[in-house]
């Protein structure tokens, strides 16, 4: 490939770099809200996450007909 670069090709770099620093700043932008959102619902007392636990709570393996769930465990612990 020789002589310079055709205008088509310049024209498509430019327009895949100003994509690509869209899509990043729209990335942070959801980041931060859902940061923001975090720290609403913990000022409002929600847990943030899966099933919360009680502390000093373990969950055992416990032998009994059936399948049992990790959050029936848990409450088999802590009742």
């Amino acid at each position: 490939m020789t002589g310079e670069p055709k205008a088509s090709h310049d024209l498509s770099c430019i327009v895949f770099t100003v994509l690509a620093a869209m899509s990043g700043m729209e990335r942070e932008y959801i980041r931060d809200r859902t940061l923001e959102g975090h720290e609403s619902a913990r000022k409002r007392g929600k847990t943030i996450g899966g099933a919360g636990v009680t502390p000093g709570a373990h969950c055992v393996y416990y032998f009994w007909p059936g399948p049992l769930t990790l959050r029936m465990c848990c409450d088999r612990v802590t009742a």
